[in-house]
C-alpha cells in the first residue's frame, strides 16, 4: 500500500468510526501495527496499539495468549 492509499484507507476508517462513536473522546484498539495507524494516529487521539512494534510470531504469541486470558495489558496509547 503506497502513501496515498493509506492516507485514503484511513480517513475511510475515521470516517466510518465517527458515524458510529465520538473520535475526540473514546478509546479505540487497533490490532495492527503502525504500518496501517501512522495515519489514524494523526487524527484520533486515544489509540492503543498493543501489537505494536511485534513481528508476525509475536502477533500470533500474543492473540493465543489473550485468547488463553493469559495475556499481558501493556497497550501503548498515540506511540507518535
Amino acid at each position: 500500500m503506497n502513501i496515498s492509499e493509506k492516507s485514503e484507507w484511513a480517513n475511510t476508517v475515521i470516517n466510518q468510526l465517527g458515524k458510529y462513536s465520538n473520535i475526540n473522546d473514546d478509546e479505540y484498539i487497533f490490532l495492527t501495527d503502525d504500518f496501517y495507524c501512522q495515519e489514524i494516529n494523526i487524527k484520533i487521539k486515544n489509540v492503543k496499539l498493543p501489537l505494536l512494534g511485534m513481528d508476525q510470531n509475536e502477533h500470533l504469541d500474543w492473540f493465543n495468549k489473550e485468547l488463553d486470558g493469559k495475556g499481558e495489558r501493556n497497550d501503548t496509547i498515540n506511540p507518535t
